[in-house]
């Protein structure tokens, strides 16, 4: 028969073992404007960054002394051709990433709840080019053709950029442009809702 062993333990000991061991986990818990706020700060180091890149880089090319449409595209192709070179990995999702890209969405929707309806104005409507759902890709210079815009009152919602980047709507996708080297650097699909293409002014 196995003996049974009793442990007596003063009553003054077990408040003191009910603690939770000092230096334990313990999880914040965040707002939602703190979460924006992070998203965006992480947004913001990742543009810093490319942005330090590309001036770098700009510095390197010689800058055309000739005013004239070909000279202008082969800088333009020597700054976007340097940076390609510098950015192997580049890829989808590295500045709009998951948290960036909610916030996005979410400032767009805010944004077109303010949307007037102005049929025939086109000169405000959004690039949709018929028959091609096809999206830009990193790394590629941006399709820019007559059809395309931007939309000041719908970008003046999302987070500033520096002079060299900028924001362009392509269908449903936002595309962050490398403006100087007419490259894509990053996309994010269906960043507008579904039906909000069709000749709208937003403000």
């Amino acid at each position: 028969m196995i003996p049974t062993i009793f442990v007596h333990l003063p009553l003054l000991l077990l408040p003191v073992l009910a603690q939770p061991p000092t230096g334990s986990c313990q999880f914040d818990v965040l707002t939602p404007q703190a979460i924006e706020e992070r998203a965006v700060t992480r947004f913001n180091g990742a543009v810093e960054e490319y942005v330090r890149l590309h001036r770098r880089l700009a510095r390197t090319v010689a800058p055309d002394e000739m005013f004239d449409e070909e000279g202008w595209f082969a800088s333009e192709a020597l700054l976007r051709e340097a940076i390609i070179a510098a950015r192997p990995g580049a890829r989808q999702g590295h500045f709009f990433t998951a948290g960036v890209s909610q916030v996005v969405r979410d400032r767009v929707d805010k944004a077109l709840l303010r949307r007037v309806h102005q049929p025939g104005d086109e000169l405000f409507a959004p690039l949709a080019r018929k028959g091609d759902d096809s999206i830009p890709a990193v790394n590629e210079p941006f399709p820019a053709t007559l059809e395309a815009t931007a939309w000041p009152m719908l970008v003046q919602n999302l987070p500033p950029l520096p002079r060299e980047l900028d924001y362009a709507v392509w269908g449903r996708a936002l595309v962050l442009v490398d403006v100087s080297a007419n490259l894509v650097i990053d996309v994010l699909p269906d960043a507008l809702p579904e039906g909000a293409l069709t000749r709208s002014v937003y403000q």
